[in-house]
């Protein structure tokens, strides 16, 4: 077994690992610098009426697209969390349609998802939680039609509101 080396930003390389985890190349001791860690972040979450508002952010689908599995699902995670009880402020979903509309406000243009495409894939994890906590019956076309809106906010406003509706 070959013995493990330090890259030169402080992280173990093995080099006898098929592809190493640290730097995602093989048989390279080049590995990338580590993320700067901020605090914990906060999520915090509270309705105004039938909106629900979360500093949470709704991230494009390029964000977790070619990556490992565990991104989108920790993602998904993330949003179960917030739609926790929420069947309780908008109901569980009957036989009629849903519409969930969300509005993200955002802190730079940099932040906007551009695309249609990336709208709709931005929406899958929000739709999956909303159908594990009840209030969708099926995250399809014929259950639930879905818009995102999107403006940019001063510093320190970002957030999320979501607000789902009977048709």
């Amino acid at each position: 077994m070959a013995e493990a080396v330090i890259c030169p930003f402080g992280r173990s390389f093995n080099a006898a690992h098929a592809s190493c985890v640290s730097c995602q190349r093989q048989a390279l001791v080049v590995c990338q610098k580590p993320k700067r860690q901020s605090g914990p972040v906060v999520l915090r979450t509270w309705h105004e009426g039938r909106e629900l508002l979360t500093t949470a952010f709704l991230y494009s689908s390029n964000h977790w697209h070619g990556r490992p599995r565990g991104v989108y699902l920790a993602e998904r995670k993330k949003w179960e969390g917030v739609f926790t009880g929420t069947w309780a402020l908008w109901g569980k979903q009957g036989a009629e349609k849903r519409a969930v509309t969300v509005r993200r406000f955002v802190e730079s243009k940099a932040g906007l998802i551009k695309d249609q495409d990336n709208k709709s894939g931005a929406m899958k994890p929000v739709l999956d939680a909303l159908r594990k906590h009840g209030v969708l019956r099926d995250d399809t076309e014929a259950d639930v039609s879905f818009t995102v809106h999107q403006e940019v906010v001063p510093a320190g406003s970002g957030r999320v509101e979501i607000e789902v509706v009977k048709l």
